[in-house]
């Protein structure tokens, strides 16, 4: 449901699987080595702690390993094998890692004339697992003008890797300044949402891809 919706406002994400048969996993891998390995959201948070990702899988022997492994973490972790779910996607490499999320204030009629509540505050900002160290993020009240979303992703100093740096070439701003509008497209046509966490965008060269996405509605 959350990959229909994010399509839905265009917003991009990797080619992926989520399957209980690693038969299946293997055949998607094969067509698009180096894939990652890890488990769908709702079956384990906080993936990367407990060692629940498998990156960077370049072949069939690698990728074998892999999901015994991920299996073996699976069922310590009290998870029997008839409920182990593996989430395959398309590796996305020499990127910058982004985060984009969003907290609603007051009820989902938030944006009706006269009823409480201020709506859904966006934040952006350098994103990956060290998010809560840097916090280096920006927030701004929706609804926001492409002018305004623009200003605010530029107070982080993430936002200066975008031109190129160090004579890399430039980052794909303009499909991630197009990612926070749509992003806010997708809230104020969804006002249900109570929350959104999406960590990490990956931006290359050409692409702002949402890697992992979490919609809370309420």
């Amino acid at each position: 449901a959350t990959q229909a919706l994010l399509h839905q406002f265009h917003l991009d994400t990797p080619a992926q699987i989520v399957t209980n048969q690693p038969r299946v996993a293997l055949d998607f891998a094969r067509h698009h080595f180096p894939v990652v390995l890890k488990v769908p959201n709702a079956l384990v948070t906080h993936k990367t702690d407990q060692q629940l990702v498998f990156t960077n899988l370049a072949d069939e022997s690698a990728f074998s390993d892999a999901i015994v492994a991920l299996s073996q973490h699976l069922s310590q972790a009290s998870i029997p094998e008839s409920e182990q779910t593996f989430l395959v996607q398309e590796m996305i490499a020499d990127a910058t890692e982004f985060f984009l999320g969003a907290q609603r204030d007051g009820g989902a009629d938030c944006y009706q004339p006269g009823r409480p509540g201020f709506g859904h505050m966006l934040l952006i900002g350098r994103g990956g697992i060290q998010t809560e160290v840097y916090q280096d993020h920006a927030s701004i009240l929706l609804p926001a003008s492409r002018e305004q979303l623009l200003a605010a992703l530029h107070t982080t100093h993430v936002s200066r890797l975008l031109p190129g740096f160090r004579g890399r070439a430039p980052l794909a701003q303009a499909a991630l300044e197009n990612l926070m509008w749509q992003t806010q497209q997708l809230l104020l046509t969804h006002p249900d949402i109570v929350s959104l966490d999406f960590n990490p965008i990956l931006v290359t060269t050409k692409r702002t891809v949402i890697v992992d996405a979490k919609i809370f509605v309420g």
